[in-house]
Order: structure tokens, then sequence, then C-alpha cells
């Protein structure tokens, strides 16, 4: 058998689903049936989505994860929890699982067997599959909002694009767009450098880089890239007059691509010393928060 019923008592004998740790409410997750066996069809599923394989689903690892995509509203295909990973203080987590989650949808699995489709060397303990939240291609939406785009144009460090994407829902952006040839941005690593905000930030995926400039201009945006060299300095107080802007961040070593330096306005960081460039978050931040603040000051 690979599955029951029950997990067993933790190491000191007591329960942590029995009804004690709930204040007499009744037994955690009672009749969540167990995964013993490593080759289980679910941690099979599991890894595929981890691989890209399957990319119709959301491979969230970790509690907090988890209970950012709950809170955004997600749809969990599959939860996977390892019961020695549930503590004392994760009563309202559990009570939205069981509100939210079928409980069909749910197996206990020890953290051994949990390696198997975990992303990382030491698994946390809760792994789920999300139906992701994607944004609506409508030039129509994005003309009545302000906050600016974000597009990532062959930008393939998934840490960086987390910490971009994490950066553009701080400083209010609309939507993002990841052209083909950026690191897909529901890559795990992705999703721990976003922190969540991959589940709230709405997200246009696999962009063809040849409609780009097209779609911008319909959805009444202008293009900025950074240029060190002949582009405008970024905290001209005229830069941003004449529509929201949508701002490219490519790769570090090679920049933007070609066919689309043409329909950008070049934006340039000062810089000291012999500094050519700055990490892609960092500058991506800098011009993010720079037109958050010219609009709160409009």
């Amino acid at each position: 058998m690979n599955e029951s019923s029950r997990p067993p008592r933790s190491r000191k004998g007591r329960d942590p689903f029995r009804p004690e740790a709930r204040k007499g409410e009744g037994p955690f997750l009672s009749g969540v049936r167990r995964i013993s066996s490593r080759s289980h069809p679910w941690l099979k599923r599991c890894s595929r989505v981890r691989e890209g394989r399957e990319r119709n689903l959301l491979f969230v690892e970790g509690k907090r994860l988890v209970e950012e995509a709950l809170e955004a509203g997600l749809r969990i295909e599959a939860l996977l929890v390892d019961p020695g990973g549930i503590g004392p203080g994760d009563g309202a987590l559990i009570e939205r699982i069981e509100r939210t989650v079928p409980g069909e949808r749910i197996r206990f699995v020890d953290r051994e067997v949990l390696k198997t489709a975990s992303a990382l060397k030491t698994p946390p303990g809760w792994l789920a599959l999300c139906i992701p939240r994607e944004a609506e291609r409508d030039p129509e939406i994005l003309r009545e909002r302000k906050g600016g785009v974000l597009v990532l144009a062959g930008l393939r460090d998934p840490g960086n694009l987390g910490a971009v994407l994490r950066t553009a829902e701080a400083a209010g952006v609309d939507l993002a767009i990841a052209c083909e040839g950026s690191a897909d941005p529901f890559h795990p690593k992705v999703l721990r450098g976003a922190a969540g905000s991959v589940f709230r930030l709405p997200i246009l995926r696999r962009f063809p880089l040849g409609d780009l400039i097209d779609f911008t201009g319909r959805c009444g945006l202008r293009l900025f890239a950074l240029d060190a060299r002949k582009g405008v300095d970024y905290r001209d107080p005229s830069l941003f007059e004449g529509g929201p802007p949508a701002f490219v961040v490519g790769s570090e070593a090679a920049g933007i691509p070609e066919a689309l330096r043409a329909g950008c306005r070049g934006v340039r960081i000062p810089m000291s010393g012999k500094v050519e460039s700055l990490n892609a978050a960092v500058a991506a931040a800098l011009l993010m928060y720079e037109y958050r603040r010219w609009r709160e000051r409009e």
C-alpha cells in the first residue's frame, strides 16, 4: 500500500492532528491519505512541473510560499505536506487549507520521500501545485491604468528575475511581460526570489518579441531601456511626460535585444568610478521607483 488514511504519531507520542492541537475543534485534516512510495504518480507529476515539462502549473515549495499562494486565491491542484513540518502555530494555515482545498487533493508525505520531487537539497516539507493567474492580453485594460509595465527581454537569471518581479509589485507596476528568451517567471527559483509577487502581479509569459512594440503602442505605453552612453538621466523631471512607461530589462551581458533598440528611449543612470553597469534588478528598481515618485508628485 502506498497510501493510508492517517499519518503516524510523532516521536514524542503526541499526534499533532488530534483535537487538543486546535482547542477541541476537531482533528487537523482528518482522513488525509499518505504517500510512502517514491515512485507515486503525485511525486512524478511534481517533478514534471518542477522541470518545466508541464507548464500549466506552478511548483510552489515552502510553507510561506504555499501560504502566499492561498492568500492570493490560487487554486491548489495538489498539496503535499510532511506532518513533521506542521507546528503549533500553524492553526490558521491549516484552517485555510481545510476551507479551500478539497481533501482528495492533499497527501501527507515524509520529508525523505518528498526529496524525490523537491527542488531543494533540504525539502521544507510543504509542496503545492497551483494553477497560475496569467494576465489578459487586452490593450484596453492597460490604457485605463497608469502604473507602467515591466518588460523582461532576455533576462535569463531566475534569481534576478524574481527580485525584479518583487520590486515591480512593490513599486505599483500594473503588468509584467516576459518575452521569449527570458527565464520563465514561473520557475521555482523565480518564485522563491519573488517571495509571492508572482501570485499577485499580472504576468504575460512567452510573449513574442516581434509583437512587443506594436502591443505596447496600442496600450499607450512608451518603451524605455537603459543606455549608459546616450540615454537621458533617469531623474529628468520631463522623462515620463507623454504616457506611462514600459521599462525594458535585458540581460546584464548583452543588454536588450537589437530588435527593440530602435523603439526604445534610452535612459541613463549616472555612475561613479569605473563601474560600467548595475545589476539588472538594481537598475530596474531605480527606474520603477523613480516613475512612482514622479506619479506621486504629479
